[in-house]
């Protein structure tokens, strides 16, 4: 089964005012629910943010640790009322792809599972982009931001390779017209990183149990400022935020991070650039200097590294959390402003290559 499946196209309707119409959305803005089966039977729920009209770019979004895609407030609708449709999805192991198996919940699967299912995600929405008519542009945030930039960023990434194994795949291979990531996990903030006791223990459990779970969270009052960000979580009571994950996915997500955060070493660039210089998407890095889940320090310097990269963006936002699309005092809706800037911007060098 390919690319969306199910109640793709049909209208959100349901009583759960979490995922219901949010009531600020502009005329016309439809949402929809749908699946996505991977090649290895796995369904992932889906849902989409839609502008009336054809949009003029299409924004592919990956959550992070502990999140869904119901989670980001008015982010989503907003974005769609500017013409830009947002496609996003649970991964696996997170959210709405578990509720029906919750044996699944965590098993978010090791590195290569992880780019795999990012990869036929993307690939799936190429049909959307009308022959590449329509740019297709990556989003991710906290750990859907590290696995973005170590999509685009490594050369053994299926985005510039073609995987050697055998599965079903909705379509060929695409280009991407830019890669936004926001307070990506490249590092842990130095106050909440693990000791490095915990790490080795873990890993030597990894060998011999890779799909043994254990709950690890940053603390809530980290994640936002704004009240309504903590009371959904807290509201939830650990039903989709559920927190948990396997201990290979854990190291997985360990490794992309540490390997991210490398690349401003001369040795790691030098490899890395040889491989897949003037080819890697334009980037756009947001951090906000008050994270206390993931390190605004190694997102800029990881910036600052990539001088084999021709079009990157960073940007600050002083005294911001972890989530920040939604902060208050102003923060998200600037946020928001700079990305859709961002892609506009990009859509104009789409237009004109």
């Amino acid at each position: 089964m390919l690319a969306f499946s199910g109640i793709e196209n049909n209208p959100l309707a349901n009583v759960d005012t979490e995922r219901a119409a949010h009531p600020s959305m502009a005329a016309g803005i439809t949402e929809e629910e749908g699946s996505l089966v991977l090649p290895d039977g796995i369904s992932l729920y889906t849902k989409s943010w839609k502008p009336a009209g054809e949009p003029r770019a299409i924004i592919a979004f990956y959550h992070g640790f502990s999140d869904h895609c119901n989670a980001f407030f008015e982010f989503f609708p907003s974005l769609a009322s500017l013409g830009f449709e947002v496609r996003s999805l649970d991964q696996r192991g997170w959210g709405r792809s578990v509720t029906s198996n919750r044996k699944l919940r965590g098993d978010f699967g090791s590195t290569p599972t992880v780019m795999a299912d990012l990869h036929f995600f993307l690939r799936s929405l190429v049909p959307y982009t009308k022959e590449s008519s329509i740019p297709l542009f990556l989003m991710g945030h906290s750990m859907g931001g590290e696995n973005s930039l170590y999509y685009v960023l490594n050369p053994e990434s299926p985005y510039y390779k073609t995987p050697t194994t055998k599965t079903s795949s909705p379509t060929s291979q695409f280009k991407l017209a830019g890669v936004i990531a926001a307070a990506p996990y490249i590092s842990l903030h130095p106050a909440t990183q693990p000791s490095r006791l915990l790490e080795i223990s873990g890993r030597i459990a990894l060998r011999i149990l890779p799909k043994m779970t254990l709950k690890q969270g940053v603390d809530v009052k980290n994640v936002s400022r704004n009240p309504a960000v903590l009371e959904n979580v807290e509201r939830d009571n650990g039903y989709l935020f559920h927190k948990t994950g396997t201990l290979e996915g854990f190291a997985g997500m360990l490794d992309r991070a540490a390997w991210l955060n490398g690349l401003h070493t001369k040795k790691q660039k030098d490899v890395v650039s040889d491989g897949i210089a003037g080819n890697v998407p334009p980037l756009w890095v947001g951090h906000g200097t008050g994270d206390r889940a993931t390190w605004f320090e190694a997102s800029k310097r990881l910036v600052e590294s990539l001088d084999y990269v021709d079009d990157k963006t960073f940007k600050s936002y002083e005294g911001a959390y972890h989530k920040l699309m939604n902060e208050p005092d102003g923060v998200g809706e600037e946020m928001t402003r700079d990305v859709a800037e961002w892609i506009e911007a990009h859509i104009s060098q789409a237009d004109g290559a």
